[in-house]
């Protein structure tokens, strides 16, 4: 009897040995390994896992990204996971999803952009789901509090859309609507939105525009608006719309900061005078007279080499600028030039001129020098220069 008592009981022992070890928990290692083996061993010939327990996004050899968790496949999660080596990422039953770029909703974390499996922590701007319609972004987060919102809409006060172009903002006198104008003009904005209150009315704000506009010795890229128009009005509460159209694209300004930097580097240590006699001769070497009239920019200027007086005005202004030069951009009726700052004065120089003739000959002239050049600067002066003090003879 105990024979068969003992062998009943070894014969229990080795049925039930495998359910015996994981229920104790004995040895989580060996239970661990039974795991792998059972449940991700169709995954585990696709990574190496850095660590036996690693939890985190792993790289696959077949291409894919996979969650893990205490060193098992995280087939059943869905959702946002923000891995410490990789970052955030939207993940589809364990595996990366790297086809997915729209708004998605985290049970936990809220909505977010997506762009190519990743949170798109870097946008702000108006975005237009396929399905979810448009909403407000930013930093990647989508502006619940704001709502859904027409695609053609303008931000609320003080907020730029990289995608559509508008700012909108209030505004109460002069000097809130300048720092409006320059902020938008910095965001490259294609419209500006004004509500005015406290009794400052539309007109005004057009009129402040204008004056920046017309007043190139602000330091704004007010001399990058190729053309705009203007609607204010009375209805609904005071308002005023700007709509601009810019001579350059966000990647020829870049284009031009670059240069700008670069510029900067290659005068450092040298005098006011040498930056601007470099700068000078620079422009002259790199560009060409367009007399098909068709090439107005500083980006025309100096990257395809050929442009009008506008374009060797504004190339010279922000060149300058950039290497801590005084300059001014001035246009009369029929032509465009710059004055610059230099020893206690103002000086002309005209880059277009001095590229048509080779020479340096209106290069740094006074008031005495322009009657002597050969070219009526007669216009000049209704650019109001008496008001910054230009020298009475050319710089020696």
């Amino acid at each position: 009897m105990k024979k068969r008592l003992l062998a009943l009981l070894i014969s229990a022992m080795t049925l039930f040995s495998g359910f015996a070890v994981q229920a104790a928990d004995t040895n989580p290692a060996d239970t661990e390994e039974v795991i792998i083996e059972t449940e991700s061993q169709t995954y585990d010939a696709n990574v190496a896992l850095p660590s036996r327990n690693y939890t985190g996004i792993v790289p696959g050899y077949d291409g894919n990204f996979y969650l893990y968790n205490n060193g098992r496949f995280a087939s059943t999660y869905n959702g946002l996971y923000g891995d410490a080596v990789y970052g955030w990422w939207l993940i589809t039953n364990g595996v990366v999803n790297l086809g997915y770029t729209d708004l998605y909703g985290d049970a936990a974390l809220g909505w977010w952009k997506i762009a190519n499996g990743t949170v798109d922590f870097g946008y702000t701007g108006l975005y237009t789901s396929p399905t979810l319609g448009t909403w407000y972004i930013v930093g990647g987060c989508v502006d619940l509090a704001r709502g859904p919102q027409n695609a053609t809409a303008a931000y609320n006060d003080g907020y730029s859309d990289n995608t559509y172009g508008f700012y909108k903002g209030t505004v109460s006198n002069d000097t809130e609507a300048m720092n409006l104008i320059i902020n938008a003009l910095l965001a490259h904005s294609v419209r500006i939105e004004a509500t005015t209150v406290g009794g400052y009315t539309g007109r005004q704000f057009m009129n402040c525009f204008s004056a920046l506009h017309n007043s190139w010795e602000y330091e704004a890229p007010a001399y990058d608006i190729a053309c705009y128009s203007t609607y204010f009005g009375s209805y609904g509460g005071n308002y005023c719309n700007i709509t601009i159209e810019y001579w350059e694209g966000i990647a020829e300004e870049q284009y031009m900061d670059q240069l700008a930097a670069s510029m900067k580097a290659s005068t450092a240590g040298m005098s006011e005078y040498d930056k601007i006699v470099y700068i000078h001769d620079y422009l002259c070497r790199v560009c060409n007279y367009d007399y098909t009239y068709s090439n107005y920019s500083p980006y025309s200027c100096v990257a395809l080499g050929k442009t009008v007086c506008q374009g060797y005005a504004m190339a010279f202004m922000k060149l300058a600028e950039a290497c801590g030069l005084k300059v001014m951009y001035l246009a009369s009726n029929d032509h465009a030039y710059n004055a610059v700052y230099l020893n206690g004065n103002w000086y002309m120089v005209d880059v277009t001129w001095d590229d048509g003739v080779g020479s340096k000959r209106y290069f740094l002239k006074g008031l005495n020098g322009l009657y002597n050049v050969g070219y009526n600067y007669a216009n000049w002066f209704n650019c109001g220069i008496y008001s910054i003090n230009i020298a009475p003879n050319d710089y020696r």
